[in-house]
């Protein structure tokens, strides 16, 4: 995988949401797991 993209939660997310026919802004509460926050929140902040 490209390192670029790895690490990036937000393609599953995505894939998950549509599968689910699901959009963002109808979640109204997001839990992020403490093992991966540091990944969620370098994603978030680009």
């Amino acid at each position: 995988m490209d390192p670029s993209i790895m690490g990036k939660p937000t393609y599953a997310l995505r894939k998950a949401l549509a599968k689910a026919r699901l959009k963002v802004n109808g979640i109204d509460l997001w839990k992020i797991n403490e093992g991966i926050h540091v990944v969620a929140i370098n994603t978030i902040s680009g």
